[in-house]
């Protein structure tokens, strides 16, 4: 009886295993920016500050962007970039309106 319980307890857990799942590894590289215009300098400076927000949270360490390797990165941003895309932000709820974003994913290997 004792057997049939531990082996009907474990068939359960092997059933909710699929729904403990880690976060996708490509959430890790993504960050959303506002953004004040489509320009190219706008999308730049968006995405160096999106650099800086996946390197700390990547490495948990707040100061890494006064790090001169990351000052490097930063100066090459675009070459770190795998894609970009324009996205609505929410506003504040206060009746701020809605603001532009560039959400902005990064290539792992860089």
């Amino acid at each position: 009886m004792k057997r049939a319980l531990s082996l009907l307890l474990l068939a359960v857990l092997c059933g909710l295993a699929p729904g403990l799942r880690a976060a996708p590894e490509a959430d890790f590289y993504v960050a959303t920016v506002p953004v004040a215009d489509h320009s190219e300098k706008a999308r730049l400076a968006a995405a160096r500050e999106g650099l800086v927000a996946v390197l700390v949270k990547l490495t948990g360490a707040s100061d890494i962007a006064a790090r001169p390797a990351v000052a490097t990165m930063l100066g090459r941003v675009s070459s770190h970039m795998l894609e970009y895309s324009y996205v609505t932000l929410p506003g504040e709820g206060n009746g701020t309106p809605e603001g532009l974003g560039v959400r902005v994913q990064f290539d792992r290997s860089g």
